[in-house]
């Protein structure tokens, strides 16, 4: 059965309709035809605190039983990283999957397109021994920025946005593929450096669209679950025992069409609901 696509050029021009601008510290100007339904920047709270602006740190060690008698090794605290200015910092040097995780709870509702916005700098990770490696990259995945949503299947991904090292230095952007779980790379990253990821998302071709530094770097990626909403950000850090794992990520800004904007396309308005939070198994 053949697939009929929107043209990626209509798809980046709504998409830039829906783009958070970050300008400053505190000032956040949005699109006209954008509602921010998530805005983490931490710029509320001090340097050193733990982060806690809409999101909820925790982690796994090697697995749930054993976080009673060895409980998570590090810390997400507000600090300056490089260029970003009050930043979730991520460390900890725990081995196992999921070591360490910040989690959020919203929901998109009833919205047909989608954005996701945020900042990232791949400070220090381990280079090898890492969980979740795959066939083209047996690295394993050091960063994990995964979307989840409603609909029928038990985990119910949007997308998986991932960091895996390749160097000492650096290593690829990559997003999850969804028919064999491997990943497919979009871009690379260097250590130290921030950047600008956007996804959109649309509900309607259970598609993305990914960009780096706002260059339109991949395209209608199908969704790793099928799903009709965002619901969480769930964002985690595998570590190598004794070896750091250091990222930082700030401007987590989830965005959908304002209602007017939709009942223009023919959609109906967006209801914003709010569930409770529910623990996700990391795969």
């Amino acid at each position: 059965m053949s697939r009929v696509t929107r043209p990626i050029t209509d798809k980046v021009v709504f998409f830039t309709s829906l783009i958070v601008t970050f300008m400053g510290s505190d000032a956040v100007q949005a699109a006209p035809l954008a509602i921010p339904i998530t805005n983490y920047n931490f710029d509320a709270q001090s340097i050193g605190d733990v982060a806690a602006d809409g999101v909820i740190p925790g982690g796994f060690p090697n697995n749930l039983v054993e976080s009673v008698s060895n409980p998570r090794t590090g810390t997400v605290t507000v600090q300056n990283v490089g260029t970003m200015s009050k930043a979730a910092h991520m460390v900890t040097t725990q081995s196992g999957t999921g070591a360490q995780y910040i989690d959020t709870s919203f929901n998109t509702g009833g919205a047909t397109l989608a954005s996701v916005d945020f900042d990232v700098n791949i400070v220090d990770v381990p280079t090898t021994g890492l969980p979740q490696a795959t066939t083209t990259y047996p690295q394993g995945q050091a960063w994990v920025f995964q979307t989840f949503g409603a609909g029928p299947s038990a985990q119910n991904r949007v997308f998986r946005f991932v960091a895996t090292p390749t160097s000492g230095s650096g290593g690829i952007f990559a997003m999850r593929n969804s028919t064999d779980g491997d990943l497919i790379a979009i871009g690379s990253y260097t250590e130290g450096q921030t950047y600008h990821v956007q996804v959109l998302a649309d509900f309607v071709l259970q598609t993305v669209d990914v960009s780096l530094n706002n260059t339109l770097v991949a395209a209608d990626l199908p969704f790793v679950s099928l799903t009709t909403s965002m619901t969480e950000h769930f964002i985690f850090q595998n570590g190598v025992a004794g070896m750091t794992n250091s990222v930082a990520i700030d401007n987590i800004v989830t965005a959908v069409p304002e209602p007017s904007s939709l009942a223009l396309l023919g959609v109906g308005a967006i209801a914003l609901l709010r569930r409770r939070r529910k623990v996700e198994t990391i795969g």
